[in-house]
């Protein structure tokens, strides 16, 4: 490797050559740019040198540029994004401020005349910069910056802990250009606007809406091109007298005092708001003037006034302190939160430091108007409304109820944490952007350009390229490509999804048999066992080739990052696909874990309190699965906005939330989370649905739903059961849902009885409602299910449902709500107690008979699979453990018919009826479930330094 002086010789080569000027790589000291610019002086380099600005703006483009660039980052910055480096907001505030002060560090020294910003496509940050470097013009005058309602709340008025509050930011004004072209504004003004006279003149004829002295009205204006607000009629004469008087205006408003926010003059628009505003004159004149307009002023002590210039010299004013000189539209409301259903996501791997306002614009424009977009604003103010009621009724608490709840909640907490078990290993493997990913691995043309898979009604997901510009899963087609107009998008192939599926799964269980899949791209892996059992491996049972068709080979460790590695390794091996991994002692952990170094790495998580807890509520809050918009946006509404909030807020959320809601926030707060792998492959119906281009006709639409039922039906009998309830889904083409549903007077697999039923469903609605909109979707689904040759209703259904809906293409993700024991589970009758203790042993195995095919044997296997005969489950192995799965199998149908007998003839009314066949509506509880227990395994700690630098053993 050259050294620092040799670099510095080639550099006076390539200068010696001719070029005109030096720019930097990015550095974070002065003292570092300072020396080399005088170690370039000192060999007779002589050109400019210009800095290289890199304002840090995300923890995993900072990990990413280190690394590359092999950059050494100060300690003291280290310690500073340590308990940030999870909260992207902070780390971009962070990183704006520190660019900032290196760059008046740099400018006070003397040694430069100008800067280098490295954007990276990324201008928001540069543009905050130079805004506090005073070295930006703001593009459009302050009256467009306040001219609407969603835009005039961001920064000024509102609920202090929106993430906008108290941010003045203009940045999205870059990409608002003026409708008019340059020709028209020429043709309207009749020349460029060359001296203060011009722009004295066409600003007169532009308030007064008059002809510039040619043919054409005056419409457009450099710093304003929408037409003058009505208010502005109060003033308008005395406005062009102004102008004409060389007293150029910027802005100005009458007062206002309690107005209606929907009044059609001083309004913004939105319901149940108050507007209130002092009157306001804002002007451009020049600084001789200043001692006149002094003078008038004066002689009216109710008028505030300030001067101020560009330079600060200039700062004078009428008030003391702090004092406001105007106010420019207050807002009250009981709410302030803005519409949120439509804006990016940026939660998914590969979004960390978007560009939200611009990305969020460009949505809002791409589906304002729409029926979607309609939907979206009615669900936001039902939102709106739901959240005023729970913000009146945390007005009623008291300090001493929050208190008491507060306490009630730490010793929830204390029992809580006697829960957590450090002891186990677990694993979420998720395969980096799947369906996209084995598209661009089948057509490497797909490689380099921005794609999703899916359709222009939805999306399943979307490659990394195209998630840079705030594409990505179950987002419209059609916005999608309003945000990047050269996104290709590939029609879904699931069969060929499923067939590299099965081959990831399958390595997956030879790391844990009973891993959990969480549809066809994520799994879960307890990998405590393995890790002791692999301490007697031998080094060729840890070996691999390290490519395909390589004779090369690479050994793996011991150590759960050293197996989860390999097993990472073994799935690129097999399918020519990256894989991202977390592990952690928990499931929720690991999950969270497992973001963190997409794509193609993974982290690990130190088995300590303390670290977990530094951990999880560092995190926000729509990190967090089982947290959605929603959700987001009532805990927003409570000043919540990461997971450590959640903490701080325990006692109101104690008082406010239904209990599973609450148990499952303080589990969050807590880094809690599930340690059992749970097989909850429940099937309680089949059906069918299907999206559509917009139908009215009711021949059609009956056509149709005779289509679906016989699709359902057939399902139906080639998995011989019979069904009592008809369910019709319909969706308008306003994306309103609705769900009717008919119990049958018996059982029946009867393809007339059942098509007979939904269409008398939908004919209902037809005629019930005869200004029904158009429908975009329909689906018929049966359920409460039972075997044909059976008395017994059946809901453990194993098959995957079938459906030709686009929601199809959008792949399931994990909801870890860890289950709550309810009260009335301690009020069941002393004979239901004993029977269930009877059968807990029964149970423990068929929590592992309840997945049909969890796990699938690949084609070209040479291990055979054999069915069990009682509960068809697909069993891999030697034949004494297929001889004890169906012994097992077998004891627990004899204990279930003997019990069911014992029942019929005692209590043929009792609960316990219900409870313990085959076909139970609950998943066994989780104290009931039987748990692997190993000694833990330890684990290494992973400071921010070592993240960015360890050694890759690839």
């Amino acid at each position: 490797m050259a050294s620092y002086e040799e670099d510095l010789r080639y550099l006076k080569e390539k200068v010696d050559y001719g070029a005109d000027f030096i720019i930097t790589r990015l550095f974070f000291q002065p003292a570092t740019f300072i020396k080399f610019e005088s170690d370039c002086r000192s060999i007779g380099i002589q050109c400019r040198i210009i800095p290289g600005i890199f304002p840090i703006q995300a923890y995993a483009s900072l990990k990413n540029i280190v690394r590359l660039a092999k950059l050494d980052v100060p300690e003291e910055i280290l310690a500073c994004i340590e308990p940030i480096k999870y909260n992207g907001e902070a780390i971009r505030n962070f990183g704006v401020q520190k660019c900032v002060d290196l760059c008046r560090t740099l400018l006070d020294s003397g040694k430069i005349h100008g800067l280098h910003f490295y954007t990276l496509n990324r201008e928001y940050a540069t543009i905050e910069i130079l805004r506090k470097l005073d070295r930006c013009v703001r593009p459009k005058s302050y009256v467009h910056r306040t001219s609407n309602c969603e835009e005039f709340p961001n920064g000024r008025w509102g609920l202090p802990f929106a993430p906008s509050f108290g941010v003045l930011t203009d940045y999205h004004l870059f990409y608002i250009k003026i409708d008019a072209t340059r020709d028209a504004l020429l043709d309207e003004w009749g020349h460029e606007l060359a001296d203060k006279q011009d722009v004295r003149r066409m600003f007169a004829c532009y308030i007064a809406d008059e002809k510039n002295g040619r043919v054409k009205i005056v419409h457009h204006f450099p710093w304003k091109d929408e037409a003058i607000s009505p208010e502005t009629n109060f003033i308008h004469d005395h406005l062009i007298k102004y102008n004409r008087k060389g007293i150029l205006t910027i802005s100005s408003q009458p007062a206002v005092n309690g107005k209606s926010s929907t009044d059609s003059i001083f309004g913004r628009g939105i319901k149940k708001w108050l507007c209130l505003s002092k009157s306001l004159f804002r002007i451009f004149t020049s600084e001789k003037k200043i001692p006149a307009l002094r003078a008038v002023l004066k002689k009216f002590p109710g008028v505030n006034y300030h001067f101020v210039n560009k330079s600060g010299e200039v700062n004078e004013t009428s008030t003391e302190g702090e004092q406001p000189i105007a106010l420019i539209w207050g807002v009250f409301a009981e709410n302030m939160s803005r519409t949120t259903f439509l804006n990016v996501d940026d939660t998914k791997a590969g979004m960390e430091d978007l560009d939200k306002e611009k990305i969020n614009k460009l949505i809002q424009d791409a589906s304002k108007n729409s029926k979607f977009f309609k939907q979206q604003q009615r669900r936001e103010e039902d939102n709106r409304r739901r959240i005023e009621v729970k913000l009146s009724k945390i007005k009623s608490f008291t300090p001493f109820q929050i208190e008491q709840a507060e306490k009630s909640v730490d010793r929830y907490l204390a029992q809580l944490d006697k829960t957590r078990d450090l002891s186990r290993t677990f694993c979420h493997i998720d395969m980096d952007a799947f369906y996209a990913a084995v598209e661009m691995r089948d057509n490497p043309a797909l490689q380099h350009v921005p794609m999703a898979v899916g359709g222009e009604s939805m999306l399943s997901t979307s490659n990394y390229l195209a998630r840079q510009f705030g594409v990505r899963a179950a987002m419209p087609g059609f916005i999608a490509r309003h945000l990047c107009p050269n996104l290709v998008i590939v029609r879904c192939d699931f069969e060929k999804y499923r067939a590299d599926s099965v081959k990831v799964m399958k390595i997956i269980s030879e790391y844990d048999e009973n891993y959990g899949s969480c549809g066809l791209d994520e799994a879960f892996a307890d990998l405590t066992n393995h890790l002791q059992i692999r301490t007697n491996f031998s080094e060729q049972q840890r070996t691999f080739p390290k490519e395909e068709n390589s004779t090369e080979t690479i050994t793996f460790g011991m150590t759960a990052e050293e197996v989860v590695q390999e097993m990472r390794h073994r799935i690129h091996l097999a399918t020519r696909l990256t894989a991202s991994a977390g592990i952690a002692c928990n499931m929720r952990l690991a999950k969270l874990c497992s973001d963190i170094n997409k794509p193609n790495g993974q982290y690990q998580l130190e088995s300590n309190v303390e670290v977990i807890l530094n951990f999880i509520r560092n995190m926000p809050i729509r990190k967090i699965k089982g947290i959605g918009k929603v959700t987001a946006l009532h805990l927003e509404s409570l000043e919540i906005q990461t997971v450590n909030d959640i903490y701080l807020k325990r006692g109101i959320l104690k008082l406010i939330e239904y209990p599973t809601t609450f148990d499952f926030l303080m589990r969050v707060s807590n880094g809690c989370g599930s340690t059992t792998i749970e097989h909850d492959d429940l099937q309680k119906s089949v059906g069918h649905e299907t999206t559509f281009n917009s139908v009215r006709d009711s021949s059609q639409l009956i056509s149709l739903c005779r289509d679906l039922a016989k699709k359902t039906v057939d399902e139906l009998i080639s998995h011989c059961l019979l069904c009592k309830r008809v369910t019709l889904k319909i969706k308008t083409v306003n994306f309103e849902n609705l769900t009717r549903s008919k119990t049958l007077s018996s059982y029946t697999d009867s393809l007339n009885v059942i098509a007979d039923k939904a269409v008398a469903l939908l004919k209902h609605e037809l005629d019930q409602d005869i200004e029904l909109p158009a429908l975009r979707l329909m689906g018929v689904r049966v359920a409460d299910l039972k075997m044909k040759s059976s008395d017994l209703p059946i809901l453990q259904f194993f098959s995957k449902k079938s459906t030709t809906t686009i929601n199809e293409n959008v792949h399931d993700v994990i909801e870890d709500i860890d289950n709550v024991d309810e009260d009335e589970e301690e009020e069941r009758e002393k004979d239901e107690n004993e029977n269930e203790e009877f059968l807990s042993m029964e149970n423990s195995h068929l929590g592992g008979c309840d997945s049909k095919l969890t796990h699938q044997d690949d084609e070209d296997s040479n291990s055979s699979t054999t069915a069990c005969p009682v509960c068809q489950k697909l069993l891999l192995g030697d034949n004494e453990k297929i001889n004890k799965h169906i012994d097992l199998c077998l004891n627990g149908e004899m204990v279930r018919t003997t019990i069911k007998e014992e029942n019929r003839r005692t209590s043929p009314q009792t609960k316990m009826n219900k409870r313990i066949q085959l076909t139970q509506s609950k998943s066994t509880p989780p104290k009931k479930r039987q748990k692997r227990k190993s000694d833990a395994t330890p684990q290494r700690a992973h400071g921010i330094d070592n993240y960015f630098f360890k050694t890759e053993s690839k």
